[in-house]
């Protein structure tokens, strides 16, 4: 059996290098950013306040105090968005607003908090000193500074900080467009009955929100009965709508597991037995350039492998340069039992802080097909082969909430 890293690396040697495209700003919430961003102007374009008070020269506060406040006469008021039209002169203060620009004369802003006003002038009861609540032009970003990079996921404040520079379009990296199926003559729709030995898809479900939840686009491809023709027809179909195809179940080792063999003339693919559990099989490649994903049916080893696998894969496709969680340390506040084999275990748990420490503890229910433990889980403790982890001791967590 192959190690995860080991699958990991080899697949994302083959994945089409991620193309550019152009989009609105507003719809490039957490796309990859494709192109260095350059200040074409500075911000703040203009000295303004960042406290409601009174802009005043710094000389004219010298000694001001709760018990010797200075007096000084008061001008207009300058509101955010309006520009003074008087100018603060030695014994003159100006009731200016946050975000307001500084008058003409002014060096710096006394709050309000440090002032009293009575019949029409002001008394300072703090000194200042120049700059005191002023922001300077260019002193958050300066004209020609290098903003963002490519390689950086755009977040909100990334957009916003695009948005205060005018730019209302932005080169991304594509996202994959992602056609999902399920495979087996057992499976029927959510919203039928099951008769017999069949039972409801949920294989489906989960997957589709899983990389719905990791940014990414779905095309729902229904369940396909478990035949070479069925399994190629849905190969070729998603194959023209999506830019990367996932399956689960029919990639293990029986009579009716046909992924491999269906695509195997007109596909370049990989099938594999990892040292993980849960997800152990697994089925890689491509087919007609399409980048192709098969996960297991269990339940619990389709989402997880999804987690291990094709997530990273997407967003590789996308231009992340980071494209698997973190793995932080916990302790644990329950026994982490597992069997003595060569596979690394990746444990349903559930992790919170306390005392501002991570804490986590096991959850019952551990098979590949016990949906409802995962369902009830926020973190996957990662066991090595042959550990076992006692209440107490440190484990490698990967938190799928974050």
């Amino acid at each position: 059996m192959l190690s995860l890293e080991d699958v990991k690396v080899d697949l994302l040697s083959f994945l089409p290098a991620p193309s550019k495209t152009k989009r609105r700003l507003i719809e490039s919430s957490q796309y990859v950013l494709a192109e260095e961003i350059l200040a074409k102007e500075p911000i703040p374009r203009f000295a303004n306040s960042s406290m409601d008070g009174f802009a005043v020269k710094a000389a004219d506060t010298t000694g001001a105090s709760q018990e010797s406040p200075v007096i000084l006469a008061l001008l207009e008021e300058v509101a955010a968005g309006d520009c003074a039209t008087q100018e603060v002169s030695t014994g003159t203060a100006a009731p200016i607003m946050t975000g307001a620009p500084l008058p003409k004369g002014a060096d710096c802003v006394v709050k309000v908090e440090d002032c009293v006003v009575e019949n029409n002038r002001v008394l300072l009861l703090r000194s200042a000193s120049p700059t005191t609540f002023v922001r300077n032009i260019g002193s958050e970003i300066k004209a020609g500074q290098s903003v963002l990079q490519p390689g950086m996921a755009l977040n909100p404040a990334a957009l916003g900080v695009l948005a205060s520079l005018g730019i209302t379009t932005v080169s991304v990296y594509k996202k994959p467009v992602v056609g999902i199926f399920s495979t087996g003559d057992e499976l029927v729709d959510p919203a039928e009955q099951p008769s017999g030995g069949q039972i409801r898809d949920s294989n489906r479900t989960s997957l589709i929100a899983a990389i719905v939840n990791a940014g990414f686009e779905t095309i729902d491809l229904g369940s396909i009965k478990d035949t070479e023709a069925c399994v190629l027809e849905a190969v070729e179909d998603a194959a023209k709508r999506c830019d990367a195809i996932v399956t689960s179940g029919g990639v293990s080792m029986g009579t009716h597991d046909h992924i491999k063999s269906a695509l195997a003339v007109k596909g370049s693919l990989q099938w594999v037995q990892m040292a993980i559990k849960p997800g152990k099989p697994f089925v890689y490649g491509l087919y007609k350039e399409k980048p192709f994903f098969g996960l297991a049916g269990n339940p619990v080893s389709a989402l997880i492998g999804s987690e291990l696998l094709v997530i990273p894969a997407l967003k590789h496709m996308s231009g992340y340069e980071q494209v698997d969680r973190p793995i932080v340390k916990a302790k644990a506040v329950s026994s982490f039992p597992r069997p003595s084999d060569s596979k690394v275990h990746y444990q349903r748990a559930k992790a919170s802080y306390v005392d501002g420490r991570l804490e986590v503890f096991r959850l019952d229910a551990q098979q590949s097909h016990q949906l409802s433990a995962l369902a009830h889980s926020n973190a996957l403790v990662r066991l090595q082969p042959a550990e076992e982890i006692g209440a107490g001791a440190m484990v490698e967590v990967l938190l799928l909430d974050s």
